[in-house]
């Protein structure tokens, strides 16, 4: 792509980064832009030329200050494209349209929008906006990827993709990262049909209440990792017919949705599912889960898988398969509600972790894991039963005491701390 002559003094031509997703990552450099310095040196006397009101964008209306491209927006042109490229919001304006072309000395450009990431930098002209409270995209708008594109834009409320063209974008991640005042959001109006990448893309939308998720293809995603992370005012969230057949992740999916009671995962294929660690975490207005069908036999983590699922009054893993498992803990930490739990199935021959894994279950009066038969690879079993108050009995084998309180683990400290039991009993 050739980049044509840019058409306002003095414009940043090194595109911004900014924070990554959520609490997970580090701060973002920003993007080099050479090619464009380049082009700034190499056409320096026609950028003195282009001062002159006659190149300044032609407003038809001139109330219609949206439309006004030298107050709103960093660009560049692309004349061998006929393409207008915006590259940064500048505005002051709170209600944001992105008109579809852009006449520009006389000439009508198409509108097309820098891509969200550039050579593994995240550029979006609109991430980290705190401006902006509604975006509207008016027929003929294009972009090329939507990663990361509205992420840390703290006061966006709603956004029309009505007229916006995403039929060449794959890559949907972490799209809506942090847009802590979304309310509300229609994806039908997205040509999602080249979706490969879509973790994160809702994480931290605190204020989003309920979304259609239901036409989305999810046929080609691999990460389904936090999804959905921290979506605390989600009361309604339709995922029906979620195609997670080729889904390797689903860590932290719903980790942080505490105001859903109910989410229909039982068609979920997660037969090459590796890791589903915190997949339910902090759920804790969900009463129930059908997990039943799931295939866990690859599977290596499930710690915190339902930590703070303080409402669950059961749930049903006599299909889970732990064979490939190495992490545990905290499994259940803070289901209180739970009256009992039928572990008679887990092989914990490869666990590593059991640290925390009943921590705060007070509803629990008596608990079998007699099953669980580990071997060298266990570590932890900290904090166990911590908290456990009405627990009286805790059954287990032989072979699991004797190890517990083996030198081979490295860390079995507090493990009936404030729970009414002060060891196991040995069936």
């Amino acid at each position: 792509m050739k980049i044509g002559k840019v058409k306002k003094i003095g414009m940043l031509m090194t595109l911004l980064g900014a924070l990554s997703l959520g609490a997970c990552g580090g701060s973002d450099p920003g993007a080099s832009g050479n090619s464009a310095d380049d082009n700034l040196k190499k056409n320096s006397s026609d950028m003195q030329e282009d001062s002159s009101d006659s190149k300044k964008p032609e407003v038809a209306d001139q109330d219609a200050k949206n439309k006004n491209l030298e107050e709103l927006f960093e660009y560049t042109l692309m004349e061998d494209e006929n393409t207008v490229l915006l590259t940064k919001y500048i505005g002051e304006v709170e209600n944001v349209t992105v008109f579809g072309s852009y006449k520009i000395g006389g000439k009508e450009y198409q509108t097309l929008l820098a891509d969200g990431v550039d050579d593994g930098w995240k550029t979006s002209p609109f991430r980290d906006n705190t401006t902006i409270t509604s975006l509207t995209f008016a027929d003929g708008v294009k972009i090329n990827n939507c990663s990361n594109y509205f992420s840390y834009c703290k006061n966006l409320e709603s956004i029309d993709f009505s007229g916006l063209d995403t039929s060449e974008c794959s890559d949907f991640s972490a799209m809506f990262s942090n847009c802590t005042s979304l309310q509300t959001v229609d994806l039908s109006p997205l040509n999602l049909d080249s979706l490969t990448e879509l973790y994160g893309m809702f994480s931290y939308c605190e204020s989003l209440t309920e979304l259609d998720f239901s036409m989305v293809d999810t046929s080609s995603v691999t990460s389904f990792d936090n999804l959905f992370e921290c979506c605390r005012s989600l009361q309604k969230l339709n995922i029906e017919g979620m195609d997670t057949s080729n889904a390797t992740h689903l860590t932290s999916m719903f980790d942080g949705c505490s105001s859903l009671t109910s989410i229909d995962v039982s068609g979920f294929d997660t037969s090459n599912v590796v890791a589903m660690p915190a997949m339910f975490r902090g759920c804790e207005s969900l009463t129930g889960i059908d997990v039943s069908s799931f295939d866990t036999s690859l599977v290596e983590g499930m710690g915190s898988m339902f930590a703070g699922c303080k409402s669950l009054t059961g749930i049903d893993l006599s299909g889970f398969d732990t064979s490939c498992c190495a992490g545990l803990g905290n499994m259940f930490n803070g289901c209180e509600s739970l009256t009992g739990i039928d572990l008679s199935n887990f092989d914990t021959s490869h666990v590593k972790d059991l640290g925390g894994m009943f921590a705060g279950c007070s509803g629990l009066e008596q608990l079998d894991i007699s099953n669980f038969t580990v071997k060298n690879s266990l570590k932890y079993t900290y904090d166990m039963f911590k908290g456990c108050e009405n627990l009286t009995a805790v059954y287990v084998n032989q072979n699991f005491y004797d190890y517990v309180y083996s030198d081979k683990v490295k860390n079995n400290r507090n493990m009936f701390e404030d729970s009414s039991i002060t060891d196991f009993t040995v069936k």
